[in-house]
C-alpha cells in the first residue's frame, strides 16, 4: 500500500518545480523590460539632441515646429516607459507571492526552511513604505477611490522617469526662447554697381551785356 504522505511529497515537489519555473521566466521579463526602458531613454537623449542641433542651426523646420514635435514625441516615449513600468509591477507582484508559495510547499513537505530562499523580490520591494502625494483617507468611498487612482498615478509617473522626460522637453523650449530675443544683426549689402545719370546737364550760357547807345557814338567819333 503506498503512502499518502508520500504522494503529497511528490505533488508539493511538482508544484514547487512548476512555481521555480515560473519564477525563472518572470525574472527574464524583468530583466528584459529594465533593458528596453535603458533603450527607450537612449532614443529620448537621441531625438532631443537632433532637435536642438536643428534649432540651433536654424535649419529644417522652424524651432516652434520642432519644439512642439518633440514635446509630442517625447509624450510618446514616457509613455511607452509608463506601460513597461506598469508590466513591471505586475511581474514583480507574481514573483513575491510565487516566493512565498514555494517557502511554504518547502515548509508543507517537512523541509526545515532556515533562510528564505528564493527571496529577491520581497528584499528589494516587500519592505519599501509607499510614498503617497495624498496622505489623508477620506471616509466616503468615491474621495478615497479617486485617493487611491491619483496616488497610483503619481507614483507611476514618478517611477517612470516623468522628471527626465520633463527636462528634455523644458531645455529644448528654453534654447527656442533664447534664440527668438536674440535677433540676428542684417549686414550691409555693399554693390559694386555705378549709377550713371541718364541726362547729362547741359552748360549754361552767360549772357553778354549788349553795348549801350552812347558807348556806339563815342566809338563812332574815334
Amino acid at each position: 500500500m503506498a503512502d499518502p504522505s508520500s504522494d503529497e511529497n511528490g505533488t508539493a515537489g511538482d508544484e514547487v518545480n512548476f512555481l521555480v519555473d515560473e519564477y525563472k521566466i518572470l525574472q527574464d521579463k524583468i530583466d528584459k523590460i529594465g533593458a528596453f526602458r535603458v533603450t527607450i531613454k537612449g532614443w529620448a537623449v537621441t531625438v532631443a539632441v537632433a532637435a536642438l542641433a536643428a534649432i540651433s542651426s536654424g535649419k529644417g523646420l522652424s524651432p516652434t515646429t520642432t519644439a512642439i514635435a518633440l514635446t509630442f514625441l517625447l509624450g510618446w516615449f514616457f509613455w511607452f516607459e509608463r506601460e513597461q513600468v506598469h508590466l513591471g509591477w505586475k511581474f514583480n507582484g507574481r514573483v513575491r507571492h510565487i516566493e512565498i508559495q514555494i517557502e511554504k510547499r518547502r515548509r508543507a513537505m517537512g523541509i526545515s526552511v532556515a533562510f528564505s530562499s528564493p527571496n529577491i523580490a520581497r528584499s528589494l520591494f516587500g519592505g519599501k513604505r509607499r510614498k503617497d502625494l495624498i496622505g489623508q483617507e477620506f471616509e466616503n468611498r468615491v474621495l478615497e477611490k479617486a485617493r487611491i487612482w491619483v496616488n497610483d498615478q503619481f507614483r507611476l509617473a514618478r517611477k517612470s522617469d516623468l522628471l527626465f522626460y520633463l527636462t528634455l522637453s523644458v531645455a529644448t523650449w528654453i534654447i527656442v526662447l533664447i534664440n527668438g530675443s536674440v535677433q540676428p544683426s542684417q549686414p550691409t549689402a555693399i554693390h559694386n554697381t555705378i549709377n550713371v545719370p541718364t541726362q547729362l546737364t547741359k552748360p549754361q550760357s552767360i549772357p553778354v551785356p549788349s553795348a549801350t547807345p552812347a558807348e556806339h557814338s563815342k566809338g563812332g567819333g574815334k
